[in-house]
């Protein structure tokens, strides 16, 4: 089936101004586009475009996002693969991302700055429930076990 060139435009500039605003994975911007209403012979031309052009790169959106939740939102490595998987990137491309980015993250050292600094909203609170609070707060956050009991324990102790 031919592809229609006005649809096409139209579909170029929005996923032009989808990628203006952040990066996309390659599930994510598929979405976006059949929610639009594109046909799937346009997104796959899309794809096919932006893909050799080096807009889409599912690792290179994936060392970014990871990039900026060890600057703006710590999270441990389980969280981090999880929103991953969310945004759709696969198994293999947010382990190499993880793996990758292992240098720039010390999984310990995030969950201890982090306790150190949800511990000042528990001044008054016993010493057995803020420690309690503080191990699931990191739990949540997806921290492995060993980083979050050892912050833990350094942070009530200071």
């Amino acid at each position: 089936m031919p592809i229609d060139d006005k649809q096409l435009k139209k579909a170029t500039g929005y996923a032009f101004l989808l990628l203006k605003y952040r990066p996309r994975s390659i599930a994510e911007f598929t979405e976006k586009l059949t929610k639009r209403g594109f046909s799937q012979d346009i997104i796959d031309e899309l794809l096919n475009d932006f893909k050799k052009r080096g807009f889409l790169d599912d690792l290179k959106f994936a060392k970014l996002l990871i990039q900026d939740r060890i600057k703006l939102k710590p999270m441990g490595r389980f969280k981090l693969k999880q929103e991953l998987n969310a945004k759709g990137i696969s198994e293999f491309d947010s382990d190499d991302a993880l793996e990758a980015m292992s240098g720039e993250m010390d999984e310990y050292e995030a969950a201890s700055k982090l306790a150190q600094s949800k511990l000042k909203q528990f001044k008054g609170v016993d010493k057995v429930i803020a420690k309690r609070r503080l191990v699931s707060f990191l739990g949540r956050r997806g921290f492995s076990y060993d980083a979050v009991f050892k912050a833990v324990k350094e942070a009530i102790a200071k």
